[in-house]
């Protein structure tokens, strides 16, 4: 049984369905450290700054985790089952 509404488990928007395995609060330290080492020699332009804010930019569009997600969305807690 699914606290879900129905049709929810099918939802291709949905984050559970998402076919990245990293989530943008889970893994942040991860993403960041590779973005990092991807921009500091990519715009020579850019500064440190400016890195950062690229970084962020692209650690706030990536999916959420099925665990993350029910704790963002639908306000879940496993004391309330």
């Amino acid at each position: 049984m699914s606290n879900l509404p129905t049709g929810a488990e099918n939802d291709p928007r949905a984050p559970w369905q998402s076919n990245n395995t990293l989530c943008r609060y889970c893994d942040s330290d991860l993403i960041y450290e590779t973005l990092r080492e991807d921009m500091l020699g990519f715009d020579p332009d850019c500064d440190e700054d400016c890195v950062e804010e690229r970084i962020e930019e692209i650690i706030s569009e990536y999916p959420l985790c099925k665990d993350c997600a029910k704790e963002e969305y639908y306000d879940y807690d496993e004391d309330e089952l």
